[in-house]
């Protein structure tokens, strides 16, 4: 769960709603997941002075609290990499 990473996260991921599958973290490369996400990895591998890239996995319906906001306020946020 998302709020595993960091005690820090509690305030912002309630129960099990928000789990993370993480590929680099604090600048160490996980191995194991990374052979489930072998582009995206490759990809990393090329940023430089990476220290934490992951997934994140949102149950159905559960909205971040800056999507819960602008989804009270009648507006659609949508987050893209580019």
């Amino acid at each position: 769960m998302f709020q595993e990473v960091s005690a820090d996260q509690m305030r912002i991921a309630k129960g099990d709603n928000w789990r993370t599958f993480i590929l680099f973290g604090f600048g160490a490369k996980l191995e194991k997941n990374c052979r489930h996400a072998p582009v995206t990895a490759a990809l990393l591998e090329k940023v430089p002075n990476l220290q934490t890239a992951w997934f994140s996995i949102l149950e159905p319906g559960y909205l971040t609290p800056i999507q819960a906001l602008f989804h009270e306020l009648g507006r659609d946020v949508r987050l893209r990499l580019a």
